[in-house]
């Protein structure tokens, strides 16, 4: 197990009713997903055997999920906008860059970085999940937003998202 090159591979579980029931508890309690909670599960049980900078990344990662989590509880508690996406990194970036840098293994602000497409992406989907958001279309494809380009920015463009109890609305037609 080294740094060098990381890659994610989706698998697949087949689990015990017994099991399974385990795993929604373990979600329900601890607010998450299925896959979230096993993920959590997974990485409790292996992290004393990672190396050590894998260990750094992956509590850096951990604890970047879980600011992620009270940002957003914040955010929604002040009302949001379809450019929650882009709020939540603004404030990662002024925040909690160090950490993000730690978690994605490299410059915060460089793009082509695959562990960083990969954090950015269950960020996105963290946020979408937590607001219990729908993603705003446009002429039947996803609506894109982009952060200012005045400053650097630690994403290109993101998913724009809408309250899931707002009526559907086509933004640009």
């Amino acid at each position: 197990m080294g740094t060098k090159k990381r890659r994610t591979t989706p698998i697949t579980l087949s689990l015990a009713p017994s099991l399974y029931r385990l795993v929604e508890l373990h979600a329900a309690k601890n607010g998450v997903d299925l896959l979230e909670a096993v993920e959590t599960i997974l990485r409790d049980a292996l992290m004393d055997e990672l190396e050590p900078a894998d260990k750094r990344q992956v509590q850096a990662e951990s604890e970047l999920m879980e600011i992620v989590g009270r940002l957003v509880t914040d955010i929604s508690q002040t009302g949001w906008d379809e450019d929650v996406t882009a709020a939540v990194f603004e404030k990662i970036a002024d925040e909690h860059l160090d950490l993000y840098r730690e978690a994605v293994g490299g410059d915060p602000f460089h793009f082509g970085n695959a562990e960083k497409s990969r954090i950015n992406k269950r960020i996105g989907a963290r946020i979408k999940r937590l607001l219990a958001a729908d993603i705003v279309m446009s002429r039947g494809i996803r609506a894109k937003g982009q952060p200012s380009r005045k400053t650097p920015s630690l994403i290109m463009s993101y998913t724009l998202l809408r309250p899931r109890n707002v009526g559907k609305r086509n933004r640009r037609g």
